[in-house]
């Protein structure tokens, strides 16, 4: 969004992306609920045994992956992330806009007084 010139060019690929955006995080969340029924038979079913051989998991692929997945890094339900880039891609929009606006005419003062008054 940074090379955009017209406010068109800029209404259509912010809108394309702010729907992007909420897309992912509708999918995101249908699939935090699919798998939080999963998690808790998984959870139910775990042994003892699993806990007691950190030594031999360096050793075992599977296990390895397994823990890998469930690592926070790699974690699959990152609805809250998600919630955040939207609010902060929807709370920056004026700021782009006045942006877009000033790489127009950098010379016109209303525009800077109106960027000012965003921060």
């Amino acid at each position: 969004m940074t090379t955009v010139v017209t406010v068109r060019d800029f209404s259509v690929i912010f809108n394309a992306y702010l729907q992007f955006e909420e897309s992912m995080l509708a999918l995101k969340m249908e699939g935090m609920s699919e798998s939080e029924k999963e998690d808790t038979d998984e959870d139910n079913h775990m042994s003892v045994e699993d806990h007691d051989d950190d030594e031999d998991d360096r050793l075992d692929i599977v296990k390895l992956e397994k823990k890998h997945e469930e690592f926070w890094l790699c974690d699959n339900k990152d609805v809250n992330l998600r919630l955040a880039r939207l609010e902060y891609l929807i709370d920056r929009r004026p700021e782009l806009a006045n942006t877009v606006l000033l790489r127009q005419n950098l010379h016109n003062v209303e525009l800077w007084h109106q960027r000012a008054m965003l921060f």
